[in-house]
């Protein structure tokens, strides 16, 4: 017996030794009737919290996402988020929180939010602003320089001298189409020959073929306006 008792101290001394060294390592006393000593070693797991990824408008979503070097949308965010729970990365063991910093992001796609993106109760997804900043997601894109043309070919006689005009901006080589247009914080409004609420009358409506026929704008003199956009408003 005295000399199992010693093989046994020397195998925890040994293992206390190790998890010394290594940190990582807790040690379990287990005692029996018969008086040995036995020695139980398993992994030491710490509480850890969320993972952090960054995101700045001056990022980059080629780089870490840390806070050194953020990412430069919240999408990248999210698809690196979503990475680490697929590969049980330890960094989401505690949830992830990704912090946006200040500033206006554009949008090119939407930002695509799974099911799987929120995580557990325990070890949620969470999105924030970063402390005292304030971002903004935009689904806009910045116009370039205006430019005063004296005249614009389509444009009725009328608006001669007051036609301004800019490059529409282009995503995967086409031109955007552009529905509304804001200045600063202001709607901008879009042409029209209406002033106020005082609209033309329907002539005739064809419900089969949904077409209608209204009187021809006297603004447009007698050229073809080119691409219209008619605002029926029903009473």
């Amino acid at each position: 017996m005295k000399i199992k008792q010693d093989k046994t101290l020397f195998r925890g001394n040994f293992l206390r030794d190790a998890a010394q060294r290594a940190g990582a390592l807790r040690l379990r006393l287990v005692f029996w009737a018969s008086g040995v000593v036995a020695f139980w070693a398993g992994p030491l797991l710490a509480a850890t919290g969320p993972g952090e990824i960054w995101v700045s408008p001056e990022g980059n979503d080629v780089g870490p996402g840390s806070h050194a070097e953020p990412f430069a949308s919240v999408g990248r965010a999210l698809r690196e988020a979503r990475e680490w729970r697929r590969l049980k990365d330890e960094r989401a063991v505690g949830g992830v929180d990704i912090t946006v910093r200040g500033g206006t992001y554009y949008l090119t796609e939407p930002i695509l939010v799974r099911p799987e993106d929120s995580g557990t109760e325990a070890a949620p997804t969470r999105i924030r602003a970063a402390a005292g900043e304030r971002p903004i997601i935009s689904g806009g894109e910045v116009l370039g320089e205006w430019q005063e043309a004296d005249s614009l070919e389509g444009a009725p006689v009328a608006s001669e001298g007051r036609l301004w005009v800019v490059d529409a901006p282009r995503v995967g080589g086409w031109p955007v189409r552009i529905r509304d247009l804001w200045v600063g914080d202001r709607r901008a409004q879009l042409a029209r020959d209406a002033k106020g609420m005082q609209f033309r009358r329907l002539l005739e409506w064809d419900k089969e073929a949904r077409e209608g026929w209204i009187e021809w704008p006297e603004a447009f003199g007698g050229e073809e306006p080119g691409t219209l956009e008619m605002v029926i408003h029903q009473l």
